[in-house]
Parts: structure tokens; sequence; C-alpha cells
């Protein structure tokens, strides 16, 4: 039933929920991001990336970091992509903590091939919207290096955020 929900609030009729009053479409996106099924959060990826605005995410950046950081305890393989689109609705607004949620993620799955290219696209994200603003994470990076010498994608995330300026962060 959850997931239900959550298909029809953030896949099927999206512009009604963008429409409802403020205090109900907050408590709505919360209740989506807490669903222990990786169906019911799978469904809100695309809707944050595509929808939320600078506002929403400020008020909602702490629910989708903490819905990014560990897999939901229930049918993990419908909410695989959901980690990246919260990477990715924190990168458009170049909020902070994205940068440490990308590395969590990219170093999470490495070496797990089970579930596409999780990791690739979190160093994506790194290497092409934060760039130099994401020193922080060169340390993470270069353990990771260390346990996959022959991974190129993270070679090249340490040279774009060495070499390239990154954008003002916000919190």
């Amino acid at each position: 039933a959850n997931q239900s929900l959550s298909a029809l609030l953030f896949k099927q009729r999206p512009g009604d929920t963008l429409t409802a009053p403020t205090n109900l479409f907050y408590e709505a996106v919360k209740v989506g991001l807490a669903q222990p099924d990786g169906y019911g959060r799978g469904n809100l990826a695309k809707f944050m990336l595509n929808n939320l605005t600078w506002t929403h995410v400020q008020t909602l950046a702490p629910n989708i970091v903490e819905a990014a950081k560990e897999p939901p305890p229930a049918d993990r393989m419908f909410g695989q992509d959901f980690p990246i689109y919260a990477i990715k609705t924190l990168a458009k607004y170049n909020v902070a903590e994205g940068i440490p949620l990308a590395v969590r993620i990219a170093d999470k799955y490495l070496l797990y091939g089970g579930l596409g290219n999780i990791s690739g696209e979190a160093l994506d994200v790194l290497s092409s919207s934060y760039r130099g603003s994401a020193k922080e994470a060169l340390p993470a990076l270069y353990t990771m290096k260390s346990w996959a010498p022959g991974n190129r994608q993270i070679k090249d995330t340490i040279d774009a955020i060495q070499t390239h300026p990154g954008p003002a962060l916000v919190h």
C-alpha cells in the first residue's frame, strides 16, 4: 500500500503533489523518504531531481541525506537508483552535504557490481558537479584508488577535484 501511494504522489501525479499546501507537501516527501522498501523510496528518485526547488531542498536536505545513506531494509533492488538521484539533487544546488554522501555511496558499491554503476555515477557527480569544492573527498578517493588501482574513473575524479575549480557550496 505504501509503495502504491508513493507511486501515485511522486510518479503518476507529481503536479498535484507539488501544488499541495506546503506543510502537507513536506510531510508527504518526508514520509516517502522514510519508506522502508526500495520501491517506495525509488518513486521519489526522479521527482526529487526534476521537481524540488532550492527552497524545497533546503527544508528536506537532512531527510534526503538520511534516506540515501543506506539501502532500505526491504525490497532493495527497486530503489537502487535512489541514492544517485539524491546526490544529483543535492549537487544541483551545490549542497555541501552531497559530497560525503557521494563518497559514501561510491565507497560502498565500488567493489560490488550487482547494482549497476552506482559507484561510477557517484564519482561522476563529484568530478562534474562539485569538482574542486570536493577536496575533502580526496583522502577517501586515494583509499578507493588503492583498492581498485585500475579504476580509471577514480583517477579521473581525483584529477578533476585537484585541477578544476568548483562551485561555492551551501549548507
